[in-house]
């Protein structure tokens, strides 16, 4: 059951050990992971919530408290408190690795594997890493979140070549890094696609967002001595996760 915007209505355990204003800390952290409180929604008041679960306003602001230390929620003067919103990166080029942008910042990354395996590599995919369209590629599915929000969906195709992929442990681990240390493959730079699409069912469930809401998609082909490495389909909550990117260009005389 959900009552002022969202937040579950569940009776608070007075007889649990753990404290009262961390679980009321953790059901409103729960409404926000789960899409039920929007980012940059106000919450309900500190009268609501007392009301609501029958605990002093000291203990509302107590839980507020934590939230506002884990990077949630903002205090806005006059106004109350809202869940924070968006979480900002700025990388210095086009090609960056998530995990490395978000350890830069105060928050933290997170990565749950969704699938990993071989499948056949669709036609415009094939023709971006030079394979047939008939080939096998390694197809690897992923959740990102930061401070375990779901920020981006995202999808990669390797070639074979990267078969040993289907052997690892991939959950919070950087690509970045596994090319690079095993590899001894860097990152150099990549040719980008950025559209906008309205979610579908699967965005819904895996990023909470509401179905034909805008989600940012991000097309690239990623290269390393100008040769194709692999191909990325990043579908970004853009609630959640923002990107700034310099560029630099020639001087003409």
């Amino acid at each position: 059951m959900y009552d002022y915007k969202g937040v579950v209505m569940i009776t608070l355990d007075a007889s649990n050990v753990t404290p009262l204003y961390i679980q009321l800390a953790d059901l409103i952290k729960s409404s926000i992971q789960q899409g039920k409180i929007g980012y940059g929604e106000q919450i309900p008041t500190e009268f609501q919530l007392s009301e609501q679960y029958t605990v002093s306003r000291n203990t509302v602001r107590r839980a507020i408290r934590v939230l506002e230390k884990e990077n949630l929620l903002e205090k806005r003067q006059g106004k109350g408190t809202f869940v924070k919103s968006p979480f900002f990166v700025e990388l210095n080029s086009p090609v960056g690795s998530f995990t490395e942008a978000v350890e830069k910042s105060s928050s933290v990354a997170s990565t749950q594997v969704i699938a990993l395996k071989t499948i056949k590599c669709p036609g415009d995919i094939a023709k971006e890493l030079n394979i047939s369209g008939n080939d096998d590629v390694i197809f690897l599915s992923r959740l990102r979140k930061v401070d375990g929000i779901p920020a981006i969906m995202e999808e990669d195709f390797f070639p074979l070549s990267f078969e040993f992929l289907l052997g690892m442990d991939l959950n919070n681990q950087s690509i970045f890094r596994i090319l690079n240390q095993q590899l001894g493959i860097k990152m150099e730079n990549s040719k980008m696609i950025l559209e906008a699409i309205p979610a579908n069912e699967d965005h819904r469930n895996i990023l909470k967002v509401n179905v034909n809401s805008p989600v940012l998609v991000i097309k690239q082909t990623l290269y390393s001595k100008s040769l194709p490495v692999y191909y990325n389909i990043q579908y970004i909550h853009s609630d959640v996760y923002k990107s700034s990117v310099y560029t630099t260009f020639p001087i003409n005389d």
